[in-house]
């Protein structure tokens, strides 16, 4: 039994109602019908709370309500003729269908995921990183659990990692809502996980060369992987006629030229279609046919605004790119370091000391705020360390202000309201005796890879 359209702000009420005003059932049913579902929300607050008590919460009260019409609606629409079916048929007998139709949707649901869970890719996004490992996963887990009723019918996640076509934004966006939002959102990133695959080798280029050219990490942020390759691909297209990840300079200058053409949604079209050309998965094809128009117009908007949202591969090729592994040893041997470091007398048996070690920059940080230095032996410290050894400790010590604003300066931060002992000397010492402007471009450079 297949649902015929999605849900709607249609209501059991409502629904009722048009049956009574369009003659398909009586007054005296349209009574029985409002009767039964007097004793529906019975049964349901009993069984809510397992029949120890007949009070609820309003909060309770409203998710219950939610439920008891979304597994109506959900049921009423398998029926093209429901309306007329009211006159014999009981309430219960649509909440029924609705919650079967729901089950079978959350068996799918749970298929998908486990395919995604064998493709998705190891990016460091929250967001992404979140959906599939947290809120997807804790909705099946919830759905399958008492009152699943109710668990099905309200998806209480964000699903905030967006998909091409936008965010579901509080889950009003597409809608939708219980499992069928969760099916259109994890069946949309199903197809979106798999097209990332086909570039799996080149995602750590595209997120490293992102980063640079905007100047901010991947970690945190409201980004569409889907989007960014495919629009790399797109300007490739519209430049060779075939699709192309790696654009350099010369090519975009190219491509500059090209999205002024006055027929340039034509181009897009065409280019999208080159896309699907190269592409051997009808599944993909499809969803590339769905969503054509909104990733023609995005970018097309995108085009109109600023021509460098197609990444430039030249910076990787420049070395303007300076990766720093910031490992971590393992905490047990950190102790033993940090004790011996307390046994030791002198300032510069303790930096030699430590320099002999093979430490990351957490570890170093650890250190730092083991209270083992006085704040003469910091500085000394901080001398005795290269321009990027000091900009990678300010890279990760103030990673919100170098990461997210491309212009902060080392002279912007108030000294004064920084509450760690070696941040506070650490910044005064570079600006007071090294050459700031050279510690802020390495900063801007300098990728830190946590291991």
């Amino acid at each position: 039994m297949k649902s015929i359209s999605l849900i709607s702000d249609k209501n059991i009420y409502s629904t009722i109602e048009r049956a009574y005003r369009e003659g398909n059932i009586s007054l005296s049913r349209r009574n029985e019908l409002f009767s039964e579902i007097s004793t529906i929300f019975d049964e349901k607050i009993n069984q809510f709370n397992h029949g120890m008590s007949t009070s609820l919460s309003k909060d309770s009260f409203r998710k219950i309500e939610k439920s008891i019409n979304y597994m109506f609606v959900k049921g009423f629409r398998c029926f093209p003729d429901g309306y007329k079916m009211l006159s014999t048929l009981n309430i219960n007998y649509f909440i029924k269908i609705g919650e079967e139709e729901s089950k079978k949707e959350l068996e799918e649901i749970i298929s998908v995921y486990e395919k995604i869970e064998k493709i998705s890719l190891n990016i460091n996004n929250e967001r992404y990183i979140d959906v599939i490992k947290n809120q997807i996963p804790k909705f099946i887990s919830e759905a399958q659990e008492d009152n699943q009723y109710i668990n099905m019918s309200i998806c209480k996640y964000d699903l905030d990692y967006p998909l091409v076509d936008g965010l579901p934004l509080y889950n009003n966006m597409y809608g939708l809502d219980g499992t069928e939002l969760v099916l259109y959102y994890i069946n949309s990133l199903f197809e979106e996980v798999k097209f990332l695959n086909y570039f799996r080798n080149c995602i750590d280029n595209i997120v490293k060369t992102y980063e640079y050219m905007n100047q901010i990490s991947i970690e945190y942020i409201s980004i569409n992987f889907f989007e960014l390759v495919i629009n790399q691909l797109i300007a490739g297209a519209l430049i060779f006629n075939k699709p192309e990840i790696y654009l350099y300079t010369d090519d975009i200058k190219q491509l500059n030229k090209i999205v002024r053409y006055e027929n340039i949604y034509l181009k897009l079209n065409d280019s999208i279609n080159t896309i699907c050309y190269y592409i051997n998965d009808d599944g993909l094809k499809n969803y590339f046919n769905i969503k054509k128009n909104i990733i023609v117009e995005n970018f097309f908007k995108l085009s109109k605004e600023r021509i460098d949202f197609i990444l430039n591969f030249d910076i990787i090729n420049e070395g303007n790119i300076i990766d720093i592994e910031s490992f971590s040893i393992d905490s047990s041997n950190l102790r033993k370091i940090i004790e011996l470091l307390r046994n030791i007398n002198g300032s510069k048996e303790k930096i030699r000391f430590i320099k002999s070690q093979n430490l990351g920059m957490l570890d170093i940080i650890d250190i730092l705020e083991s209270y083992i230095f006085s704040e003469e032996e910091i500085r000394l410290y901080y001398n005795s360390l290269s321009d990027i050894e000091i900009a990678s400790l300010l890279k990760i010590s103030f990673s919100e202000d170098f990461v997210f604003n491309k212009s902060i300066e080392l002279n912007d931060i108030n000294i004064s309201n920084l509450s760690k002992d070696w941040e506070r000397i650490l910044l005064s010492s570079v600006i007071a005796k090294r050459d700031t402007k050279n510690i802020e471009k390495l900063i801007q450079r300098i990728n830190i890879k946590i291991g």
